[in-house]
């Protein structure tokens, strides 16, 4: 007997193929609502939030390097969510800083680069 295919949230998909990062991440990743507004030219308003409580972040981003990670055709607010994704994955958000440049994400988790470019390219095939 076979069973139905189970369609899964694309935006969930990266969650899904964790490997080194447990149960609770995935959890997290799930029930967190991850809000990005721009502010200015490069700088965005990160809003995440889980259930009653939320953080508030500001995050610049300088074109070149929302290219480097995303392609030519990078929206830069993509970047920026993917990125939050991404740190949510490894962390609770009370621990990400209230202000960064997204660069600085490489220097605590140097996965962070290479792993964001292969999500943003399953991102444009799908």
């Amino acid at each position: 007997m076979s069973r139905p295919a189970i369609r899964v949230n694309p935006a969930l998909r990266p969650a899904l193929r964790l490997t080194a990062v447990g149960p609770d991440a995935l959890m997290r990743a799930v029930a967190t609502k991850i809000d990005v507004d721009e502010a200015g030219a490069g700088e965005f308003r990160v809003t995440v939030s889980e259930g009653k409580s939320r953080t508030v972040h500001t995050v610049t981003v300088d074109a070149a390097y929302a290219r480097k990670l995303g392609g030519d055709g990078a929206d830069t607010a993509t970047v920026v969510r993917r990125s939050f994704e991404f740190l949510l994955e490894r962390e609770p958000k009370e621990s990400i800083l209230t202000s960064f440049a997204l660069p600085v994400i490489g220097r605590y988790f140097p996965e962070y680069e290479r792993e964001i470019t292969r999500r943003l390219d399953a991102t444009r095939s799908e």
